[in-house]
């Protein structure tokens, strides 16, 4: 059995090399070949959670399950809000053949290759003024994703904490080159003011109203992964020309 460390995955996996893995996901999930189960979420105090969640295709030589846990109150001791590993078994005969202790990057990093690839897809192609909704890891690799499919010429920031805002905004300049980015005083703001809109939280009431939507604007909302988070209000939906779901 391989055991891949945490560092070896760091080493080797880039956001652009998952493009591709995840398009293909995209077509194998909506296939015959699917062997799929509903996804398994366990739910903590403090807004903590574990997703248990599997990958199978029939034909494939091998399946795997992945456990990715949140803990957002880890960050008050220095650690790590995201874990997590993966298991690599043999789709024939059932034995275990690796362990991917990613502690939750091969999720963090699909997530944002899948919101890259569905946003440059369905968003115009004359959109490249976006804005993010939120300010932790995820709302860092979406912004990266999408700039490596698409040009970005201005980037809005919005986060309920302002100092976060700001870390993500100086974290974001160090890797974005000829972009303009902001910080935003509300969601509100921030929508009003781009074409593509990235939501990136936790928030368990709708962040965003369907009232303050244009035609021609586009939302990739990837925080709200269960039926307890929300972040976007009916309205959104009502309004909506076209909605897109996994």
């Amino acid at each position: 059995m391989i055991n891949v460390s945490f560092e070896q995955i760091q080493s080797l996996i880039e956001i652009q090399d998952l493009f591709e893995p995840v398009k293909q996901s995209f077509i194998d999930y909506n296939s015959s070949r699917l062997i799929g189960i509903p996804i398994h979420l366990l739910h903590f105090p403090n807004n903590s959670d574990a997703h248990i969640k599997t990958a199978a295709i029939d034909g494939y030589p091998y399946f795997s399950i992945k456990v990715a846990t949140m803990f957002p109150n880890n960050l008050k001791q220095n650690k790590s809000p995201n874990n997590g590993s993966i298991f690599l078994f043999d789709a024939n005969t059932g034995e275990l053949k690796a362990i991917l202790d990613d502690k939750g990057t091969l999720t963090d990093l699909r997530t944002a290759a899948a919101g890259g690839i569905i946003t440059n897809v369905v968003a115009s192609q004359q959109s490249n003024a976006v804005s993010v909704i939120g300010t932790g890891i995820q709302a860092y690799h979406q912004v990266l994703a999408l700039s490596k499919l698409r040009v970005i010429t201005s980037l809005v920031i919005y986060g309920r904490n302002k100092n976060n805002a700001i870390l993500l905004k100086n974290k974001l300049e160090k890797k974005l080159q000829n972009i303009s980015i902001t910080i935003a005083n509300s969601v509100e703001e921030a929508v009003k003011t781009t074409t593509i809109i990235l939501t990136t939280t936790s928030s368990k009431t709708p962040l965003i109203k369907g009232e303050w939507l244009q035609k021609g604007q586009h939302i990739t909302a990837v925080g709200a992964d269960d039926t307890f988070k929300k972040e976007l209000d009916i309205d959104c939906f009502k309004k909506a020309d076209m909605v897109f779901v996994e």
